[in-house]
């Protein structure tokens, strides 16, 4: 992560710029649940909200896992009993499961007045989501990699 989110406060020892980002975002995912929608909803959504990324995240976990398979295991890892093929099968199912649970997380709140607009809703907060990880991670890559060349540990 960029080194401004390690910068503690001296009085407080609070890691002020990463809680000001989190207040920025959570503030953000808030409005945008609130708009147009009843409280229920605004709450389903949140949760939706919660859920979304991190099963897309396990989606890719799970593909790693069945596309390691094809590699041999490093020496001293656990192999599941069965080797290969069982790895595939708790790969396979681990996707399936998670995949049902993407779309079930895109199902909006029988309360929603408006369906449509809250599966963009949910959509467009699970990208920012994604996307402001993606972007704090290669800004702490461009960091490492620029230490790098300076010869810097």
């Amino acid at each position: 992560l960029p080194e401004a989110f390690g910068r503690r406060d001296p009085k407080t020892g609070a890691p002020v710029y990463s809680l000001l980002l989190q207040a920025v975002v959570v503030v953000l995912l808030v409005v945008l649940s609130q708009a147009g929608a009843t409280v229920r909803a605004a709450y389903d959504f949140l949760i939706s909200i919660t859920v979304l990324p991190v099963a897309i995240a396990y989606l890719f976990l799970f593909a790693a896992y069945f596309r390691a398979q094809d590699r041999a295991a490093p020496a001293g890892t656990y192999q599941p009993p069965g080797g290969a093929q069982t790895a595939r099968a708790i790969a396979v199912t681990g996707f399936v499961a998670t995949f049902v649970t993407v779309i079930c997380t895109l199902v909006p709140s029988p309360s929603e007045p408006d369906k449509t607009m809250a599966v963009i809703k949910l959509v467009i907060g699970a990208i920012l989501l994604i996307a402001s990880g993606v972007g704090v991670y290669f800004l702490g890559h461009r960091r490492a990699m620029a230490m790098r060349a300076r010869g810097v540990a």
